[in-house]
């Protein structure tokens, strides 16, 4: 039997009501609520800069919406140099999940984690957790959170070893602006309605 591993904030889960309940008939599941944490400022500016790289130059054809909502997240100080800052996202490696993040997933040992808001704000653990299974290489599942338009999200943050997506218009945005590979893309239909058929 396959241990999953399942990691949410609120009732993100409740997108995945009926995917959970079809894998409950062959799997051993555990949900995880994720509670909020506060990133270092230096980590957080690593993060904004790379967002306002995420919607003003990849972009480029929405700027108007893009670049109205990624200036008004930023302080005024970092609004004036942030255009002229290279990547600094290599950084981001010196700072690592804690530990109780590690222990736990070594104790729980699951086969895969699924990650139900890597396209949301790092304001969560989350985050950390997918960060600890990519490390433990332990597979992680990921999903466009919505319905819409994944031009309006976060950019995707870790990469999964698997991305699950509704269609073919999803998966062009995700390639285009999310830089996810072609091959961990799977479309899989509106799984958040499946409850429904």
């Amino acid at each position: 039997m396959k241990k999953i591993l399942i990691i949410t904030r609120g009732q993100e889960d409740r997108h995945l009501e009926s995917v959970i309940k079809k894998l409950k008939e062959d799997n051993s599941i555990a949900v995880l609520r994720a509670a909020p944490i506060t990133l270092p400022w230096w980590y957080k500016t690593i993060c904004q800069i790379e967002e306002y790289d995420f919607y003003y130059r990849r972009m480029k054809e929405q700027i108007p919406y893009y670049q109205e909502r990624a200036f008004n997240s930023y302080p005024k100080w970092l609004r004036k140099i942030v255009r002229f800052i290279p990547n600094l996202g290599f950084l981001k490696r010196f700072h690592k999940a804690p530990k109780a993040v590690y222990d736990q997933l070594k104790e729980l040992k699951p086969d895969m984690v699924i990650a139900t808001s890597l396209m949301l704000l790092l304001d969560y653990e989350d985050f950390y957790y997918a960060l600890a299974a990519k490390e433990l290489k332990i597979p992680l599942i990921g999903f466009a959170p919505s319905w819409d338009s994944l031009t309006n999200k976060t950019f995707i943050n870790p990469i999964p070893d698997i991305f699950f997506v509704w269609n073919s218009a999803h998966e062009e945005q995700a390639i285009k602006y999310h830089k996810i590979p072609k091959d961990i893309i799977k479309k899989v239909g509106p799984y958040t309605h499946e409850k429904f058929i």
